[in-house]
């Protein structure tokens, strides 16, 4: 089960309350990794499915399109720089010609995200994870 109070979203497993995915740390080969915000990650998972070096109206348009923003130049632009001095893009050239691209892959990503939740989250407890994905494909989704 989904719910929210307030600001934060967290997902009800099994009695157990776990804050939402999105508030876990990520590593990258074992290097500590500032947390992005909603808005960040979606601009690098939209970098990541592009899947070659986007520039700044690729990724208007991939993370408008894709999340259903109205988001502006500037918005994009600050979201991107936020997101390089993370170090979860690199950016090569400058202004209009500069091009973005991520320093792991998605499925990298997607495997640090899972590994990090399961340490936090799940004490590593894999069946406890397991139990947890099973109910939430046969709970429908409340708010």
């Amino acid at each position: 089960m989904h719910g929210t109070t307030g600001l934060l979203t967290y997902i009800v497993c099994g009695g157990t309350i776990f804050p939402d995915i999105r508030s876990v740390t990520n590593l990258k080969s074992g290097v500590f990794m500032e947390k992005l915000s909603v808005c960040e990650e979606q601009i690098l998972l939209c970098v990541m499915q592009m899947k070659k070096a986007s520039g700044l109206r690729d990724v208007i348009n991939g993370v408008n399109e894709r999340y259903g923003h109205d988001w502006k130049t500037q918005t994009v632009s600050t979201f991107l720089s936020r997101t390089v001095k993370k170090g979860y893009l690199k950016a090569t050239g400058k202004g209009k010609s500069t091009l973005y691209y991520p320093v792991n892959t998605l499925e990298e990503y997607q495997k640090e995200k899972l590994q990090k939740l399961l340490e936090e989250l799940f004490d590593d407890d894999t069946e406890l994870l397991l139990r947890c994905l099973n109910e939430l494909e046969r709970a429908p989704e409340t708010t």
